[in-house]
This record gives structure tokens, sequence and C-alpha cells, in this order.
């Protein structure tokens, strides 16, 4: 899977919130980890934006790449994809964050922990969030030119994802949304 993006403005109120957006890829039924390229405000408690590449929660453990620097307006590319032979089933995978803007690359080499078949054009993950403006000013963010390949290298023609948003119950509530195509997901907040 392959998307590009725009970091986002910094968020009008930063105080300790985190806020993460990415593609991703997943298992399904069975989740095991999750393959994602991360832009994330204040990810490391640094009160800045940071992109590096995570394979979360195998097992409750966390392995991510060293994260690099990027600033409001850079442009983002984020590839996960297998390093084996096309066609062949494998645990090498390699996660590939790369700033367009500055030339940085931070890449993650590792295990999915199982077949890949969940597809996420975009997600926002926020933790912390007390009041609406410790979001982006900009309100919105658009993952465009999303590839999905199958392991022979094939575009799939009608990616499976689909409008939907689970929100949880807590407040604020944003005005959270979506809207999407096979190759595009804008998340509105």
């Amino acid at each position: 899977m392959v998307a590009s993006w725009t970091v986002p403005t910094t968020p009008s109120n930063p105080g300790s919130q985190v806020i993460y957006f990415f593609p991703g890829l997943e298992q399904l039924p069975n989740v095991q980890s999750i393959l994602q390229p991360v832009l994330g405000w204040n990810g490391y408690n640094d009160a800045a934006w940071t992109l590096a590449s995570w394979n979360c929660c195998v097992d409750g453990t966390t392995f991510h790449s060293d994260p690099i620097n990027a600033s409001d307006g850079d442009q983002v590319i984020g590839d996960t994809y297998s390093t084996c032979a096309p066609g062949v089933s494998c645990s090498n995978w390699a996660i590939v964050s790369t700033n367009v803007s500055t030339g940085q690359n931070s890449t993650l080499n590792t295990d999915p922990y199982g077949a890949l078949t969940w597809v996420f054009g975009g997600v926002l993950e926020a933790y912390g969030v007390d009041t609406c403006d410790q979001y982006p000013a900009s309100g919105s963010i658009s993952f465009t030119d999303i590839g999905v390949y199958t392991l022979d290298g094939n575009p799939v023609a009608s990616p499976p994802w689909n409008n939907s948003y689970p929100v949880g119950s807590q407040s604020p509530q944003c005005n959270y949304g979506v809207s999407a195509t096979s190759s595009t997901s804008t998340l509105v907040y």
C-alpha cells in the first residue's frame, strides 16, 4: 500500500494531546498487528510533527523506526510492502515513511505476524484531546494517490474500504467525518 498526504497545520491549542494520522494494513479477523507509516503530533512528547514507521501492538509491544521531523505543509509518502519475491507470502515487510519536502525517510523492516487483509485509506487516532481546537486548524486531512496492491504487484481496482468511521463516546465530538474514493480518503475533524 502506498499513499501521499500533506502535514496539516500545528494545532491551534497545543497541549499534551497526541494525534496520529496514517494509512495502514492489518489482519482480519484475527488482528495481530498493524503496519503503518505514521505522522504524529506530540507522539514523542515533543510538541512537534514527526514521521515514523510502526508495527503496532504485537502482544502489546510497539515497534517503530527512528522518527524524522516534519513541518506544516510538508509532503509525505507512506509505502508498506513485502520485500519478498512477487507472489510470495512471507514475513519480511518494509514500512517506509518519507518526508518528500526534506528528502528524509524512516524505514522499519518487520514481520506483519499474519496475512494483511484489512486496508485503511486514512486514520485519525487521538489521545488527550479536551477541546476541538487541539486538532490542527485546517480541520481536515486528505490521503491521496492511495494504491493498494496484491502480493503479485497487481493493483486492487476497488480497495476494500468504505466511509465508516467508528467514533468513541468520549467528549469532545468534533464533527468527525470521512469521504473516500478508491484512491483518496479525506478525514474531517
